[in-house]
């Protein structure tokens, strides 16, 4: 098995997981009353497949990573949109996404996602209080 097998191997699979955790989430945020995050989670559902579905695509070439990249930012976007949110408590689905991101990315560019990941949140939780 090669490099660029393994890394494939590795991403699908750290997608198709976190699409797993995802749709048990949104079915336990149904299950309380948090409708904004179900909408949320029914939304990063198909963006993860999607991560699936293009990691599987690129399994055999050495690219870029930045439909990853991409595909992260979109993911973090939504749930930064429930941040501001008065009745959800979006803030600590950012934390996965950003363990996400050392599976998925180089570690350089894990490293600078979440810095400005980090950055970005910030100014909006403080804004937002």
């Amino acid at each position: 098995m090669t490099e660029f097998q393994l890394k494939s191997y590795t991403r699908a699979a750290s997608y198709g997981l976190a699409t797993l955790f995802v749709f048990f989430l949104a079915i336990q945020n149904y299950r309380y009353g948090f409708y904004e995050l179900v909408y949320t989670a029914t939304l990063l559902i198909p963006l993860l497949v999607l991560g699936v579905a293009y990691t599987f695509a690129q399994r055999y070439l050495d690219t870029k990573d930045s439909a990853h990249q991409i595909l992260l930012g979109l993911m973090v976007v939504l749930i930064t949109l429930n941040i501001t949110a008065p009745s959800t408590n979006a803030t600590h689905w950012i934390y996965p996404f950003g363990l996400l991101s050392y599976l998925i990315l180089p570690f350089k560019g894990a490293n600078q996602f979440n810095g400005a990941v980090l950055f970005f949140v910030s100014i909006i939780v403080l804004s937002a209080q």
